[in-house]
């Protein structure tokens, strides 16, 4: 094999011959460094060493200074408004509602978490689960990881007199733009001068903690009310899984935090997690990166996929080890039972994909469906689609209602989000990101699909 070196002429290479010489490191080496744009001595220590201070301020986030204002004045010692946590089933969802748990508990907040079952609920915030919190006295609704496309259950928000505050990571819609809210935070706004856009929505919930605390110092809360302040870098343990689950890209705050993260999760203080890690068949001071997202992503999502994500939460969140021990065992026993489904249906699509391409079919992407697929499940086939045929695909279950549900996986860079929104006339409803997505539509409307 030939090696074939990027950039190796011009003021490229003598930058990189320079950094060999000051560093006392190989030419390629200094090259994959000038390549990443590390051009100098300071850059390449900067990089290699991140500090948590070089994190960007919490409020360069529209919308999350006022956000973080008004939920510290929701909390006094006279006034204490009751807070509901709105996230969503998978990893990030259940990690931001985790980490706000713990946050909110040592802040002594009135709160309580609800996440959505992925059957009977569907993603996101939804007028039904806005009018159940109207109902139980909900002043300040707060989502994490959705919320920013979800435009009705923000107008019967407004209805009903609730604060809504979202907090999302997910695309803006491009025709109707933000729903109506007390604070929009978003890194994906257009008018949001962060940079962040990066974050998944539990690393952007820990953002909004820092900027509580921040306000919480200034004002003395800690002191008037007799609350130790809370060390934040203890919550990183659950950023560090949400960011790697939800496959973000590993650059500027995301390296910091991941950096940092990871050596909080290998000396983690939460008796659900060590057990959790631990049932992994892991070492939880040997926790590896790729431990993240082959061991303990999947089995925190587990939960969300196969019935209720609270299993997961609880494990996260609980204080009593004796009960993290149980609620892991029972996590492992859920993460067994959706192993073995996945299985099952990988094998069925398998054989359903080869008899298409026999036919000529699937030129441009994978799309199949079928009565007899787990929807909990049919996103991680659809990566295995993906890797396997090299091709985008689209993997949808068709539900006993008569609604065909599904996943979307792109390959080879393609928008998946872009295609989806020039083919929403035939669809229900979509959302996600540009390289994985969700979708409904009717059944009777698949093979039009496909052809569009």
């Amino acid at each position: 094999m030939q090696w074939v070196y990027k950039n190796q002429e011009g003021s490229l290479k003598q930058a990189a011959l320079l950094l060999s010489e000051q560093l006392k490191i190989s030419n390629l080496a200094a090259m994959l460094c000038v390549n990443r744009g590390l051009s100098t001595s300071e850059q390449v220590f900067t990089y290699l060493n991140p500090k948590l201070d070089q994190l960007t301020h919490p409020f360069k986030i529209l919308d999350l200074e006022k956000a973080a204002a008004f939920l510290l004045e929701s909390q006094t010692s006279t006034v204490q408004k009751k807070i509901r946590v709105y996230t969503d089933y998978d990893v990030d969802g259940t990690t931001g509602a985790a980490l706000l748990t713990w946050f909110f508990r040592d802040l002594k907040f009135n709160f309580d978490v609800v996440q959505p079952d992925r059957f009977k609920d569907g993603y996101g915030l939804n007028v039904s689960a806005v009018e159940q919190a109207h109902l139980d006295g909900v002043q300040i609704l707060m989502t994490v990881d959705c919320g920013i496309t979800n435009f009705d259950a923000a107008d019967k928000a407004a209805e009903l007199g609730i604060t809504l505050i979202i907090v999302d990571h997910h695309q803006i819609d491009p025709v109707r733009g933000n729903p109506q809210a007390f604070a929009v935070i978003d890194p994906q706004r257009a008018d949001d001068p962060s940079g962040l856009k990066q974050l998944c929505g539990c690393a952007l919930a820990f953002y909004l903690c820092m900027g509580i605390r921040l306000l919480a110092r200034a004002s003395n809360f800690f002191t008037d009310l007799g609350i130790a302040e809370p060390n934040m870098k203890n919550l990183l343990d659950l950023v560090v899984i949400a960011t790697a689950a939800d496959m973000v890209p590993l650059i500027g705050d995301n390296r910091i935090l991941v950096r940092h993260g990871l050596g909080i999760l290998r000396n983690t203080t939460k008796p659900g997690l060590r057990a959790l890690i631990q049932n992994a068949g892991i070492e939880v001071k040997a926790v590896s990166a790729s431990n993240l997202g082959f061991a303990l992503g999947p089995r925190i999502n587990a939960s969300g996929r196969m019935g209720s994500a609270q299993t997961a939460y609880r494990v996260l969140t609980t204080n009593d080890a004796d009960e993290g021990i149980k609620l892991a065992q029972e996590l492992e026993g859920i993460n067994k039972t959706r192993a073995e489904l996945q299985n099952s249906i990988w094998d069925q699509v398998r054989e359903q994909v080869d008899r298409g391409l026999e036919k000529g079919k699937f030129s441009h992407a994978v799309v199949v469906a079928s009565s007899n697929w787990h929807e909990g499940v049919v996103g991680i086939v659809a990566s295995k689609v993906t890797e396997h045929f090299r091709k985008p695909a689209i993997i949808l279950a068709i539900r006993e209602d008569g609604l065909a549900k599904g996943s979307v996986r792109s390959f080879g860079g393609y928008n998946v989000l872009e295609a989806l929104h020039l083919s929403k006339d035939f669809l229900k409803g979509y959302g996600g990101h540009k390289f994985a997505a969700g979708l409904s539509l009717d059944p009777s409307k698949i093979e039009d699909f496909c052809e569009h």
